[in-house]
């Protein structure tokens, strides 16, 4: 029945939840109404509606511990997803033979190291295989064994280590020098980005890849935010626009250097390192009387 925009719900057993604009107003009792109500009461208070007392995270986890158990794969994919499961509870789906609901604790920031390495290393489904490593590999909790593994088992049919899989790898800050250097001999150009654009790259890679890529591999260089200054003095000179604007974007290029690109020849240079927040304020505020007042957003 419904009062003035206001659904009020019975479950069996005389049990009501009020859900007021597709929120969970009030829930009593907690577990005996979960269980009762069904799916669809379920997923709305997995899906982080407010439970009643508001702002008590007891509640929500109380809730979602209870959800678990549900039959529903819907259920279980929201709790899964929810910032608040409990760990426990993480790693009792991660065990589940329903792989959707195994994508979704791989996607939840909570999710344990192991429980991670055990999904990297899961069976899935063929449809599943390549959302659910994706997922792990994304992941900044994964452990460097697990993303050395799923960097290898995306070798492929050409040798190359290639896909979206590897790339999130490569992009992993937990990605250690071993797996990188691997990713960068065998990748495919996305993925030698990643790994050049990776705070945890090699510096001897980094200054390597300055002197002896190609404009694409400088312009990665260019963007890792753990560029060494005197590299980046470097690129600040280099002849490609896109190297150039690279290093102008980034926020731990020297502000002298920042400083001269604000003059740079190529616009796209010059707007770049005016959304620089190491740009120093007398040099915007110098630059917007010199162009008529025009501002920028950082």
């Amino acid at each position: 029945m419904a009062h003035r925009g206001v659904m009020v719900v019975s479950a069996p057993g005389s049990n009501q939840y009020v859900k007021r604009r597709g929120r969970v107003a009030a829930v009593t009792p907690l577990a005996s109404l979960l269980v009762q109500a069904g799916s669809a009461v379920a997923s709305a208070v997995a899906l982080d509606y407010t439970v009643q007392p508001p702002d008590d995270d007891q509640v929500v986890i109380q809730a979602l511990a209870v959800l678990s158990w549900s039959e529903s794969a819907e259920t279980q994919q929201a709790v899964a997803v929810h910032p608040l499961c409990p760990v426990s509870v993480l790693r009792r789906l991660s065990d589940s033979p329903r792989d959707e609901v195994c994508v979704a604790v791989a996607g939840n920031p909570g999710c344990p190291d192991d429980v991670l390495d055990r999904l990297a290393r899961r069976e899935w489904a063929y449809n599943f295989k390549e959302t659910g490593r994706r997922r792990v590999a994304y992941h900044e909790r994964t452990p460097a064994q697990a993303l050395l593994y799923l960097a290898k088992a995306s070798v492929s049919a050409k040798g190359q280590i290639e896909g979206q899989v590897a790339i999130g790898v490569a992009r992993n800050p937990g990605c250690q020098p071993e797996c990188l250097r691997l990713l960068l001999e065998r990748g495919a150009q996305p993925v030698r980005r990643m790994v050049l654009s990776n705070p945890s790259c090699p510096l001897e890679v980094l200054q390597r890849q300055a002197v002896n890529g190609d404009w694409e591999d400088r312009a990665a260089v260019a963007s890792n935010r753990s560029c060494p200054p005197d590299l980046l003095r470097q690129l600040a000179r280099n002849a490609s626009a896109s190297v150039r604007t690279e290093v102008a974007y980034n926020p731990a290029t020297p502000t002298d250097m920042l400083v001269r690109m604000v003059q740079d020849r190529h616009q796209n240079v010059v707007n770049a390192a005016l959304v620089n927040p190491a740009l120093p304020a007398a040099t915007l505020a110098m630059w917007q009387l010199a162009h008529g007042g025009a501002s920028r957003h950082r």
